[in-house]
């Protein structure tokens, strides 16, 4: 440790640091402690002290070299300081209890010893002055040129300097300030006698140093014995009385007199020099006052919009505490077991009941993954994750706890604001009930899939024993049909003309029975085969088909009076001979039920509704009461007597067989005595 108040200084050091010490000290104690310093710096040396401390007590000892930064450069003065330092305790101590060895002195150099004796004997006496023709050092015995005046204690040269030789010495330092100069033919008096002196000013240039520093030197004659005049030309003396030494004085105050007119130009063209520079800083500082004012305005203008945006960040930081909030009680209350990983699948965080589910515990924040025996049974899940993460795709799969119920795993990639992966989700969703519910649907599905096997096998069985049937009906009942319009037919040639109205009337009646009969057994039996027909899909032109029905029915009954408006174009997909039967069905409808209008009118076309293509047969004919629209469709269900409209009771549910047959369904609309419109679509 250093006591910088009692133990000796270090020395030929560069720099010196010393912040934040000095404000604490009295300013005695400060200024002893920059002569210390200045005592240990080099020439130049450096000092730095803190932003609050300033060395202005020494400020003989220390130049500024950076206000700002509190740096000062050690000026080449004397200190005029005397140390007094205490020997302390380990000056006194003993390496080996002996003491110090006699011979441990270093011997005088000599050679030092001589250059003093002889250059304190033989060298001008003399001093070193600043820039400011301070002393800074006294050389030899300067008692003869220089003085201490009564007043004020001074160490500037021209105040020092003896009579006679102050104002030659102020003319000679400012002729050697650039080059050394010397000066002959003073005269000063000293005990009533006069010496002649010569001075010598010579400047000296310093290594690295910032200040100018000059050696001024004395070199004076013999005195005489009395002061006599000077000698003149030719060798004589000058007369002596006291007028020669007032002509010494005057010439030598004319001389000063001159030297301060000289420099009182020089300070005259210098004082209009730094004049002229400062209207060029009152200039400078008028703009740079104008721009300190706009940078203020600037300055204000910065700090409006960084409280606009510190209080937009405040309200950021508002509604992100809020969002956080929420998200955290959204996290805390959700009861699904829910799991965040990162890239290297370590836990971010986890739900509440992924606790139990997981055997979680708050420290496993930060552990991978892998670390962690679940109480599911999942094999792979870092695999299944690293996948997820790869893939940007979802990994779902069904997994069982360690009590047999079910879970839906779903690894989600964790995906950022910016679209970057950084991790995945995991979910567990309890799908118990879902799952058990699917595998019930699964066996039901099994057993109903058999019943419909053992009911397709019942109805194939059936449906054979009904073509049967039907071929058995189709024998038995057409025979006897035909021969009873056979024996109808007979009775009509042979005794035709002996039957009377009335018998002709029956034999009518029996022979029609007979036609409808056969007409309704023919019916049945094209019914039944719909059923048992394959459906077939190709396109069918059905403006051709309808016209082709029309031209038919036109030509039955030519002394009728329709008109049929077929729309061109209509097509549609499907069995071409199914759909035929069904629009002939739906005509002859049409046809029929006109037939009590001397002038009646049928149309076929289509419409288009919701996306599907609707078709339409309508006429302006009986019509129907929309009350009985239920019974439309079923077989042998008749709207109207026969005596008034003839017909078997199957054409209507032919057609919606067979539309149902093509996957599609078929409605009607009407009005009794105001027609009717069938609609039909085909899927």
């Amino acid at each position: 440790k250093q006591n910088i108040f009692k133990d000796p200084p270090f020395s030929k050091l560069d720099l010196i640091s010393c912040r934040n010490v000095l404000i604490y000290l009295e300013p005695v104690l400060q200024k002893k402690i920059l002569s210390i310093f200045h005592f240990a710096l080099n020439t130049p040396g450096w000092l730095v002290v803190g932003s609050s401390e300033n060395p202005g007590l020494a400020s003989d000892l220390f130049a500024a070299a950076d206000k700002k930064q509190r740096i000062f450069s050690k000026k080449a003065t004397a200190s005029k300081q005397i140390f007094d330092f205490a020997i302390g305790p380990r000056a006194m101590e003993k390496g080996d209890g002996r003491g110090i060895p006699k011979g441990a002195v270093e011997a005088p150099n000599v050679h030092k010893e001589a250059d003093r004796v002889l250059l304190g004997r033989y060298a001008p006496a003399g001093v070193i002055v600043n820039d400011n023709l301070e002393v800074l050092e006294f050389r030899g015995d300067t008692h003869l040129y220089l003085h201490n005046a009564p007043g004020e204690a001074s160490l500037q040269l021209l105040r020092l300097a003896r009579e006679g030789i102050a104002a030659e010495l102020a003319g000679a330092f400012r002729m050697g300030k650039a080059a050394p100069f010397r000066k002959t033919g003073l005269l000063v008096e000293q005990g009533g006698r006069l010496r002649e002196v010569t001075i010598e000013v010579i400047p000296l240039k310093v290594p690295h140093s910032r200040e100018r520093y000059w050696a001024v030197t004395f070199e004076s004659a013999p005195a005489s014995k009395e002061p006599g005049p000077p000698r003149g030309k030719g060798g004589r003396k000058a007369a002596r009385g006291p007028g020669n030494a007032w002509k010494q004085k005057l010439a030598a105050a004319q001389a000063h007199l001159q030297l301060v007119v000289e420099e009182k130009g020089v300070a005259i063209e210098e004082m209009q020099a730094a004049n002229e520079e400062v209207l060029s800083s009152n200039e400078e500082l008028q703009s740079m006052n104008e721009e300190l004012q706009t940078a203020k305005e600037e300055l204000q203008a910065t700090n409006e919009e960084l409280t606009t945006v510190n209080e937009q960040l405040r309200r950021s930081n508002l509604e992100t505490v809020s969002q956080m909030n929420d998200l955290n009680n959204f996290v805390d209350s959700t009861r699904v077991p829910i799991i965040t990983v990162g890239r290297d699948l370590r836990i971010r965080r986890f739900t509440p009941p992924a606790e139990k589910m997981l055997s979680l515990i708050p420290a496993d924040v930060g552990r991978l993954i892998s670390d962690i025996t679940p109480r599911i049974n999942v094999s792979d899940l870092e695999k299944r994750i690293v996948e997820a993460i790869d893939s940007v795709a979802v990994q779902e799969e069904n997994v069982q706890d360690k009590e047999g119920r079910w879970h839906s795993l779903r690894i989600h990639p964790y995906i950022t604001v910016d679209k970057k992966i950084d991790g995945a989700v995991i979910v567990l969703m309890d799908v118990d009930v879902v799952k058990r519910s699917e595998i019930a649907i699964q066996q039901l599905n099994v057993e109903l899939e058999e019943r419909v096997q053992k009911r397709t096998e019942e109805l194939t069985f059936a449906n054979k024993e009904l073509e049967t049937f039907n071929y058995s009906v189709s024998h038995d009942l057409r025979a006897p049909l035909r021969g009873i319009n056979a024996f109808a037919q007979i009775l009509s040639e042979k005794y035709g003309d002996k039957l009377d109205a009335e018998g002709k009337d029956i034999f009518q009646k029996i022979h029609t029975a007979t036609l409808r009969m056969a007409q309704l057994i023919d019916d049945i039996l094209s019914l039944s085969k719909l059923d048992r027909k394959d459906v077939r899909s190709e396109p069918v032109d059905l403006s051709r088909c309808a016209q082709t029905v029309a031209d038919e029915l036109h030509k039955s009954q030519p002394e009728r009076h329709v008109q049929f408006e077929i729309a061109p174009g209509q097509t549609a997909t499907g069995d071409a001979n199914l759909i035929r039967i069904a629009l002939t069905n739906l005509l002859n409808n049409a046809w029929k039920f006109t037939s009590k209008h001397s002038a009646a009118k049928i149309e076929f076309g289509s419409e288009e509704k919701d996306g599907d293509q609707i078709y339409f047969v309508r006429d302006d004919g009986a019509g129907f009461d929309m009350a009985h629209t239920t019974d439309l469709f079923g077989v042998f269900q008749r709207l109207h007597s026969t005596d008034e409209f003839p017909g078997t009771g199957i054409g209507l549910a032919t057609v919606q067989r067979i539309v149902h047959r093509h996957g599609g369904h078929i409605w009607a609309k009407a009005e009794p005595e105001r027609g009717a419109t069938f609609y039909f679509k085909l899927g």
